[in-house]
């Protein structure tokens, strides 16, 4: 067996709905949740979930830059979500930040 065999592959980062709800020390959130997955320096899972921000006029969600450490075995409660980017305009360069 080779070091490559011994690799997991891991979902990409994004954004996911949770199938379940997902209990965590400290709380619970429901399913169907709207979270970003990341990763820490050391491949370790993170959560951070989706919230409406107190103005509501202002129509627009964030993601707190706190996350919820998560086991992979937690990792089979995401489902993928498309999230639609509007396409750049041609002769306008992108800065990389999404």
């Amino acid at each position: 067996m080779s070091w490559a065999d011994t690799l997991t592959r891991l979902p990409s980062e994004g954004f996911y709905v949770l199938k379940r709800a997902l209990s965590f020390e400290g709380g619970e959130w429901p399913k169907a949740t709207l979270v970003q997955l990341g990763f820490t320096r050391t491949g370790d899972p993170i959560l951070f979930i989706a919230q409406v921000r107190a103005q509501l006029q202002e129509n627009d969600l964030y993601f707190s830059d706190r996350g919820v450490g998560v086991t992979a075995e937690q990792l089979a409660l995401l489902e993928p979500v498309q999230v639609f980017a509007e396409p750049i305009p041609a002769g306008v360069h992108s800065t990389g930040v999404h």
